[in-house]
């Protein structure tokens, strides 16, 4: 198989586990319902234990996963950055939580493929649709 045709699988893949039950129950509540300006705020929406807390974890280790095989260029990453829209979303609803987040867990690494690969994508994406990112924290309230 061609490495081109390896790289389209693995973006279907990507899209097959969004799929799972599970995650996207997850997913849904992250999208739709995470609104966290602070950890305190995150630990009161996503107490340890909840399932909030579990949908949190969830997504946010989904994508720190990804962004680790796109990182390590196993994934083309334009490719990735044209079909995969929802890193940015996740990254811009917890960037400014990491920082405390890595400082409580003593974990310097906590999200950092996340970071990197999404801020690479935004960089990408700034280039390509000027105004996306100003238009997406505007609806997303971040």
């Amino acid at each position: 198989m061609s490495q081109e045709r390896d790289e389209a699988d693995l973006v279907l893949r990507f899209y097959d586990l969004r799929r799972e039950a599970r995650l996207r129950e997850a997913r849904s509540f992250f999208l739709h319902r995470f609104k966290a300006a602070s950890v305190s705020e995150l630990d009161e929406l996503c107490p340890s234990g909840s399932e909030e807390n579990a949908s949190f974890r969830q997504v946010v280790s989904y994508w720190d996963m990804v962004a680790a095989i796109v990182e390590r260029r196993f994934q083309d990453k334009e490719l990735f950055f044209e079909t995969n829209s929802e890193i940015t979303v996740v990254w811009e609803k917890v960037k400014h939580l990491v920082p405390a987040l890595r400082e409580a867990s003593k974990n310097p690494r906590f999200l950092a493929n996340l970071e990197a690969i999404a801020e690479e994508r935004a960089a990408y994406v700034e280039r390509e649709c000027p105004g996306y990112l100003e238009a997406l924290r505007e609806r997303l309230g971040v």
